[in-house]
Formats: C-alpha cells, structure tokens, sequence
C-alpha cells in the first residue's frame, strides 16, 4: 500500500480514493465471510465495498458461490438477501454509461487485459506488461483449475476472481489502446495485488511440503530472491516517484504561467481569468488569494520576441512533421495575443536542439525563437525522439499586420533548418463594432436532459475593462437551435443564462458569441466573486434543453 509505484495518482484523490479504499473493504468483508463465524460485520463491509467503488459489486457473486461451496446455508441465505438489498440501492437512480457492446469488444478485451494485469512492472512498456499479464492469467488458471484452490483457500481464490473480474471490467469499459492510457498507475494496485495472492498461495500450498522434507535451503533462496527483486522494484519506482512530484510542481507552475501569461495585461485592475481548463483546478484557488496575477518573470518567459537571423543562414527543410492543433487569439481583435497549439513529432533528437518561427508579412519575414526549453511553461520535459506538444503567444504588437503567414524553424547543432508548410492567420475579418450588450437571464431550467456525446468547444474569452466576450464553437445540428451560454456557480447551485448570438461572418464555422458589460454582471452577480462553470444550454423547437459541459471556467473579480 505504500509503493512508490502509486506516485501518479498521489495528486488524484478521487482514483486513490475509490481503487485503495474498495480493495481493503473486500479484503475484510470476505476474509469475516470465510474465515471466521461472523455475518454482521461482512454485510457491513459489504455495503462499504460497493458504495466505495463500482468494482466492489463483484463482492455479491464471490460471495454468494464462496458460500455454496462451503455448504454455510444460513449465511448464504442472509447474504444473498442484504445483497439484493444493496445492489437495489445502488440502482436507484442509476445512470448507465454508453460503453458499445458487440464484437469488438472481445478484441478489446485480449488486448488490453494482460496488460492491465501485468501492470505490477511499472516498466512502462506494454510488451512487457503484456508478457507479465500472461504470465498471471497462466498462474491463475494453474491455482484455481489445476490445484483447486477454492476447496482449501476459499478467502484468497475469492480474492484472486476479485482481481480478475475487476480487470475485465477495466478492460470492457475503458476503451483505451494507446500506451499512455494503458500503462497508469491509477489500476496498478489490482496488479499487485493479483501477484500477492499467487505469492500467498503458493506458499499456502507448497510450504508444508518443504517443511516436512526439511528443505529449508529451498525455501529461503525463495525468500531473498523475492526480498532482493522487490528492493530492485521500490528502487526503480522511487525515481518514477521523484519525476511524478516534478511533474507536479510543474503542473503548478503551468497554472500560474496560464493565469498570468493570459491575464496579466488584460486585467490590470479588475478582470476575468478566461478559459481555464478544469483539469487545471487542483491549487487555483490558492494561486487567486495569493494575488500570483503579477508575476511579471513568468509573464517574460511567454512572450515570442523577435530575433536577428540571416535567411541565407537557413541551410534547407527538416524532416518533423509539426501539426497545428489550435489558433486561438483570431477571433476577438482586441485579445492582443495569438495562442498557437502544435505538436512536433520526434522532437529532441538531442537536447541543443530549438524551435523557431517565421512570420511573413507583405514580403518581410520576422523570426522568433520560441521559449520551449524553460521548466515553467511545461508539465513534462522534452523527452528525445518523443512527440512533443507545445503552446506559446505571439503579442499582436509584434506584428505589423491583421494576417500573417506562419512557418517553423528548427535550431539543430547550430544549424537552421525551415519547416516545407505555411499557414496563415487572419483576426481582421470578424470584427464588428454594431455588436450589443446581452442580457442576462434566468430560464430556471431545473433538470435539463444531459447530453455529453456532443460537445461544443470554448473557443476564446476576452474582457477590456468596459465588456466580456466568449466565442463558443457549435457542431452543424447545435448552430441551428436556440442556444445560450450557462454560468454555473461552483459555490452553490445558482445558475445564469445568456443568449448566443450567431454572426454572419462567422457562420461557416458555427461560431456564436456574447457580449455583456462588466457593469451588468456586477449587479447580475451582486458582487460575488468566484469561479463559474461554463455550458452550452441548447433547444431545437419544442424539445427539451440540452446541456454540453465545456472544460473551462470563468472567474468573476469586482471591487
């Protein structure tokens, strides 16, 4: 339980929570099932391990065929009752998942089960993950079919089928296939788990045999072979542990580079933080009271300043391809930032390697180094011959124009290289200076119908002093309905509406907007600074409100 192969999700309470917690409770409930006379006390833990986590359902069956087994009739009968009584409760109001089942899933499963299961390396690699889960599903099918342990070790071949069954639900419900998803700490506690049990049964089985043919040379390499490979274990996970809490203290920092990098000039006085992602959320709150909102050396960091370079300097083209993954910044001209989003493959090939940018305006061309080495601004280092994923601001009063054309450099053992592509960048076209105040409203909308499968994106946010404006990027169905923008207090249960309004010159890309004063939301809000959830609230015709959850917040700040 204390491994430092749990170090990733030491900053994730609800997963550490819910996967550690379900695990002691099933270990208790079923060990006063089997081993000892009581039936109170299991019932109890049984409630505790289903209402822990989803996982701990599985505690009902393993029981119910636990009990069977050891032919203990009148515990059986009291379980299955008060199980029906808890799976009842806890389908109360149930909201069920959209996990597709068909064919695929079995694929799924195959694929994707050994290397949950074999996740007790923390090698980060899923082919030995993948040999390690085979390795398992064999010594399973060794103690439970061949050696029949369920007929003399009901408690820990309970507990095994536990493991197992709680792998195939990840398997079933989690449709990940990428290496990042597979291969995370959050379900590495069954895995080890799954290894104790084999290790306990093992000796459970095999160790009165030792005992009586006085093998005790035997027995005790055993020992310190597992002793010396589980020193070698903490060992290698203390520095993934190390490289966790780097991530961590990174991950703040990007908080504060992301609060002032995006506000600093714009909310001099009052203001508004504008999309601030919910997995930024951990330590915002603190980052707010401590006034970090002028912490003018991180802003310096963000900032793309112009540099002197030759273009007879640039020797050709590099072979990484960069994909540009977002441009935010064009859709508001006073925002006085462009906010580029990219990622480049195989970057880093060795660590003097740079990146820089070329912007090519009526004929002249402007070049930029992008800060990309500094600890600040991201939550992981480059990682050589990784993809690397990166994001910077261009301040508009470095560019001479409403548009540009964008290309990259590459700094490589002190030779520049030129990226093949181009892409422009207009913020001129989408101003409008008739745009009219919206209003606030309440539509009382109590339970509107949940609706997550489509979801709008926050596209930008923006506040000067006099009026707020937030563009909102709609899917095709959802630009032709009626559509307001929810602000949802994270304090309480109040709840505000504003009407989107679409543009013409945006309605190719089913952009809508609002525009209110900060006049009108001051006495809106009477004076309640906080942080709000953003949504999308939409209707077609007579049919009933939509909700679409977008990932940001909004912060009001009055004085």
């Amino acid at each position: 339980m204390i491994s430092f192969a749990y170090a990733e999700i030491n900053g994730l309470a609800m997963e550490s929570l819910s996967h550690f917690v379900v695990i002691f409770f099933v270990i208790t409930s079923l060990y006063y099932l089997f081993e000892t006379k009581h039936i109170v006390l299991p019932i109890i833990l049984l409630f505790f391990g289903i209402f822990s986590n989803g996982n701990g359902l599985l505690l009902v069956p393993l029981g119910i065929v636990g009990l069977i087994i050891t032919k203990d009739y009148k515990k059986l009968t009291l379980w299955t009752v008060f199980s029906i009584v808890a799976i009842i409760i806890f389908f109360i109001d149930y909201e069920k998942g959209n996990t597709p089942f068909d064919a695929s899933i079995f694929k799924r499963l195959a694929y994707v089960f050994p290397i949950y299961m074999g996740g007790i390396g923390g090698l980060e690699s899923i082919k030995i993950n993948q040999i390690l889960g085979v390795l398992g599903i064999l010594f399973s099918i060794y103690f439970l079919i061949f050696k029949k342990s369920y007929q003399s070790h009901i408690t820990l071949s309970a507990l095994l089928l536990f493991f197992l069954g709680t792998y195939l639900l990840i398997s079933s419900k989690r449709q990940y296939t990428d290496s990042i998803a597979l291969l995370r700490g959050a379900y590495l506690i069954n895995s080890v788990c799954i290894f104790v049990v084999f290790y306990i049964l093992f000796y459970k089985i095999h160790l009165k045999t030792w005992i009586k043919s006085k093998n005790y040379k035997l027995s005790n390499w055993v020992f310190l072979s597992i002793l010396f490979l589980t020193l070698i274990y903490q060992a290698r996970n203390y520095t993934k542990w190390i490289q966790i809490f780097g991530y961590q203290k990174r991950s703040i920092q990007s908080v504060l580079v992301m609060i002032t990098g995006n506000t600093k000039q714009l909310y001099l006085d009052e203001g508004t933080i504008h999309n601030i992602p919910l997995n930024m959320r951990p330590g915002l709150d603190t980052l707010i009271k401590k006034g970090i909102f002028d912490n003018s050396d991180v802003l310096k960091t963000l900032l793309v300043k112009p540099m002197d370079i030759n273009h007879k300097d640039i020797l050709g083209d590099f072979d990484n391809k960069i994909d540009i993954i977002s441009i935010d910044g064009t859709q508001i001209p006073d925002n006085p930032y462009i906010t580029i989003n990219a990622k480049i493959n195989g970057y880093l090939k060795n660590p003097s390697n740079g990146l820089g940018l070329i912007c090519l305006q009526n004929g002249e061309k402007t070049y930029y180094e992008l800060p990309l080495k500094n600890d600040k601004l991201f939550h992981v280092k480059p990682i050589k011959g990784r993809d690397f994923y990166f994001e910077y601001m261009i301040p508009k009063r470095f560019l001479k124009s409403n548009s540009f054309e964008m290309s990259f450099l590459m700094f490589q053992n002190r030779k520049i290289y030129q990226s093949n592509g181009t892409q422009k960048i207009n913020w001129n076209n989408q101003y409008n200076t008739n745009l009219t105040f919206s209003k606030f409203l309440n539509l009382n909308i109590m339970e509107p119908a949940l609706d997550t499968l489509q979801k709008p994106q926050f596209f930008e946010a923006f506040y000067n002093g006099e009026k707020h404006e937030i563009v909102v990027h709609l899917d095709t169905a959802q630009n032709g309905n009626i559509n307001y923008l929810q602000f949802s207090d994270t304090e309480s249960l109040n709840t505000f509406q504003i009407e989107l309004t679409h543009l013409k010159e945006r309605a190719e890309k089913n952009l809508a907007s609002v525009i209110f004063s900060q006049k009108e939301a001051k006495s809106f809000l009477k004076k309640r600074n906080g942080l709000f959830k953003l949504s999308l609230i939409s209707k077609k015709g007579e049919e009933k409100f939509k909700t679409y959850p977008l990932k940001s917040l909004y912060y009001f700040k009055f004085n």
